[in-house]
Order: C-alpha cells, then structure tokens, then sequence
C-alpha cells in the first residue's frame, strides 16, 4: 500500500517538475510561484510520507527476529539445565555453539526478510517497467515525411492517465512559413502538444 501511494506520488511528483521547468518563464512573468511551489509541497511531502512508512516497518522485522532469537536462546538453555541438571559445565559449550549459529544467522535472516519487503514495497514501480519492457514498438514507417503547404492534425486527444483530457477533438492547421504560439496555464498541454 505504502508503495502505491509513493509510486503515485513520485508520478506526480516528476510531472509537476517537469512542467515546471519547461515553463519556468512563464510562472516567473505571471508570479505563479506560490501556486507552483504548493503542488511542489504536497507531492513532496506524500513521496516523504510513504518513504518514512517503508522504513518504520522495514525496521520491524528485525526486532521481532532478535526477540524470537532470545526466545529460542532461552528455551533451549532451559531445556538444556533441566536434561542435564548436574553437569552445566558440560553444556556450557553446546550453549555457547547455539549462541554462536543464531548471531551467524540474525543477520541472513534480517536481510532476506527486508529484500523481501523491498520486492512488495517497489512492486507498482517494476510492474510498470515490465508492462513497458513487454510493450511492442509502434512502427512508425522508415519513409520520410515532407511540409510542403501545411501541417495539418485532426482530432487529437491527450490526457494523463486517470485525470481529465489536456486536449480533446483538437483541430490544428498550420500554413507553411505562418507563425503560431501557444499560450496557457502551467499544465495545461503546450509543451505536450
């Protein structure tokens, strides 16, 4: 869940940055800053809220491993004293051997355990490289493309997914030699376009 919620946010995160860097000037000239660095905050701060979630409980495992381990530790000297009530020294060494394999082992078990959580907590972000590893090349033919009189688009529609359309039906004929601007709100599909 944790992972969702910073997939989203470093989504959005890198979407607010980037139209903000292509549109540096314009936010500057129209004193948009405010605005800018708000949707900045917040997208910062659910990124940094779902990082600080991942590592509390990453660091969980562990302590309940070290208490597992101290319980084991403790059954087993016990276990050990009651068998062999009067020769302790005698199982002194078969202790010392089980304290010795569990601190070998603590730290195997902590990091298969986290590497683990990694592979649940980053899952949203392999699943969309792979579903883009598996994504087919669209061929966009090997001929080369001339503008001649005009550069014409008919019924073009963009949106980002799960959000509403930047453009939708967009009609757009531009004559050769005839300059065009676009001109608009941060956002809203220029550089896109």
């Amino acid at each position: 869940k944790a992972g969702l919620r910073r997939e989203e946010a470093m989504k959005n995160f890198f979407e607010i940055l980037n139209t903000n860097l292509n549109n540096f000037k314009f936010i500057k000239l129209k004193t948009k800053e405010d605005g800018v660095l708000s949707l900045f905050k917040a997208q910062s701060e659910a990124f940094s809220k779902a990082n600080i979630t991942n590592e509390s409980v990453a660091a969980v495992p562990r302590i309940y491993l070290e208490g597992i381990g101290f319980c084991v530790l403790v059954f087993i000297v016990v276990f050990l004293v009651l068998k062999n009530e009067s020769d302790i020294s005698g199982i002194l060494s078969t202790i010392s051997i089980f304290v010795l394999a569990l601190y070998r082992l603590m730290p195997s078990a902590n990091r298969i355990i986290t590497s683990y959580h990694d592979l649940l907590y980053y899952h949203s972000s392999l699943n969309i490289i792979y579903q883009n590893l598996r994504q087919e090349e669209e061929n966009l033919g090997e001929g080369k493309l001339s503008f001649n009189q005009e550069l014409k688009i008919c019924n073009l529609s963009f949106g980002y997914e799960g959000k509403k359309y930047l453009f939708k039906n967009l009609n757009l004929n531009i004559k050769k030699g005839e300059k065009i601007a676009f001109i608009g709100e941060s956002g809203c599909g220029k550089s896109t376009l």
